[in-house]
């Protein structure tokens, strides 16, 4: 389950140069999560609406999801993803 940073998106894990998370763990057979957190990436203008009780409970259901298709998971966040 990967958690972006502060207005950052899923992208950040996949598109950094020498840092391609999302394609290398899927490459390893992972079943991966890139959480894209409300108010952030290209969302930024309804950050005023969001709380970090929404990040939080965003965090929870996609830790529910990926935890139905894998009997581990490893939880990876940057920044505020991973505070």
């Amino acid at each position: 389950l990967y958690i972006h940073g502060l207005w950052k998106d899923p992208l950040q894990w996949a598109t950094n140069p020498g840092t391609a998370y999302i394609e290398t763990a899927l490459a390893e057979g992972a079943n991966v999560v890139a959480l894209h957190l409300a108010g952030h990436g290209n969302d930024w203008l309804n950050a005023k609406d969001v709380t970090t009780a929404t990040w939080i409970e965003q965090a929870r259901s996609a830790l529910r999801e990926i935890s139905r298709v894998s009997e581990r998971v490893i939880v990876i966040g940057q920044s505020t993803g991973g505070a």
